[in-house]
């Protein structure tokens, strides 16, 4: 059994499982060097590929569900929503413009979410936590009119111009 088949998930210590009855699949058998090849880790594919089908069946794309922050990445996070992974892209997370994913989100933190996309196929979730409110951009040219002079946040600065915040989620270049 190699250490990479005991679990889902790399174990630093397996203790816990010795002298317990387990439940193992051949996934290689050599007759002639007297050798077995055991797997732990493709039983549990299997059952959360199962229970995973169960949850994903009782979800459908609109729902609003809470989850859990689980991971973080450069380009999202993914969260957990009763069970199952979901991602929220960069991109969903906010109107405004967000470099950093850690400047949001946490490991650990709960939060709201919007399911936006479930692949029948792969039982993928997209999730967006920018779709719970309201787009900023409708009816903007009631609140802002071109050629009129407004005040702003620089929130950022860069070689070519100025990022200036108008109003929540109505960021702007200033060359």
């Amino acid at each position: 059994l190699p250490g990479s088949q005991v679990d889902l998930r790399p174990l630093k210590n397996i203790d816990h499982l010795m002298k317990i009855p387990q439940t193992f699949e051949c996934v290689k058998l050599d007759k002639r060097r007297g050798n077995i090849v055991l797997s732990r880790r493709a039983i549990m594919e299997k059952i959360r590929d199962r229970d995973r089908d169960k949850i994903v069946s009782k979800m459908k794309e609109g729902d609003i569900v809470q989850g859990t922050v689980k991971n973080l990445t450069e380009w999202g996070a993914f969260i957990d929503i009763g069970g199952v992974d979901a991602l929220l892209h960069v991109t969903d997370l906010s109107f405004s413009r967000v470099d950093k994913v850690a400047d949001i989100l946490s490991i650990g933190n709960s939060i709201r979410v919007k399911i936006m996309k479930i692949d029948p196929d792969t039982k993928h979730i997209s999730v967006s936590c920018k779709a719970l409110g309201v787009d900023p951009y409708i009816d903007i040219e009631k609140k802002f009119k071109i050629g009129e002079k407004y005040e702003g946040e620089v929130f950022k600065l860069t070689q070519y111009g100025a990022f200036i915040r108008l109003d929540e989620g109505v960021e702007g270049l200033c060359h």
